[in-house]
C-alpha cells in the first residue's frame, strides 16, 4: 500500500486500464476496445466486481432504522 493510501478511509482494489479488457465510451458516443496488456497484480478487481462486491456488502454496513430500500443479494 502506497503512504498516501495509508491515510485513506476506505481503499479499492481496483485494476487499472492496462490491466482490463472491454469496451469504454467516450463523450463523442465512439466505442473503443481496450486489451489488457499485463496481467493484474494480485488481489485488484475489476470496476464491476467492487461495485457487486459492494452492493452486497451494503445491508451489513447499513444501519436497519436508515434502510430505507431493501437489498437481496444473489
Amino acid at each position: 500500500m502506497s503512504e498516501t493510501a495509508k491515510f485513506a478511509n476506505v481503499v479499492l482494489p481496483g485494476a487499472s486500464f492496462f490491466e482490463k479488457s472491454g469496451t469504454f465510451t467516450n463523450a463523442g458516443r465512439r466505442v473503443q476496445r481496450v486489451n489488457e496488456v499485463i496481467p493484474p497484480l494480485a488481489g485488484t478487481k475489476t470496476d464491476g466486481q467492487i461495485v457487486v462486491d459492494f452492493e452486497c456488502d451494503l445491508p451489513a454496513l447499513v444501519p436497519r432504522e436508515w434502510r430505507v430500500l431493501r437489498f437481496t443479494a444473489q
